[in-house]
């Protein structure tokens, strides 16, 4: 009896040059990298939770800072996704313009503040008023 079987497993690799470095490095906040989209952005409707998404990867540590300016004190919920994002949803209680600021380290992200249009949530059993 004989085998004759044999497999030869070679591993490509190369040692990385330099000493190792950590991403965590505490780099100073940047309000530029700061990203934001949703539909609560840009309107909603009146009673219903507008609700958006806040993209702080890369831009670094610091204070998120968030207010909500309208014809109505709009209550804000913000949750922290743990991964560099947070969902925010708020809650107009009144038809009209409403503006979003959004700050990190006290400083508006691009875009900000965000202008968004809230309307009056269609009912089909009212008819058309006048006034």
């Amino acid at each position: 009896g004989s085998s004759g079987s044999s497999g030869d497993v070679t591993y490509d690799g190369h040692p990385v040059p330099g000493s190792p470095y950590t991403v965590e490095a505490s780099l100073p906040p940047d309000p530029s990298k700061v990203k934001a989209h949703g539909p609560g952005l840009e309107g909603g409707l009146v009673g219903k939770p507008a609700e958006f998404t806040i993209d702080t990867k890369g831009a670094g540590t610091g204070g998120l800072g968030l207010t909500v300016e309208g014809p109505c004190e709009a209550k804000i919920e913000c949750s922290d996704n743990g991964d560099g994002t947070c969902s925010v949803s708020y809650l107009p209680t009144k038809p009209g313009e409403y503006f979003v600021n959004i700050l990190f380290e006290e400083v508006h992200i691009p875009g900000s503040p965000f202008k968004a249009d809230i309307e009056m949530p269609f009912d089909p059993s009212s008819g058309p008023s006048s006034g």
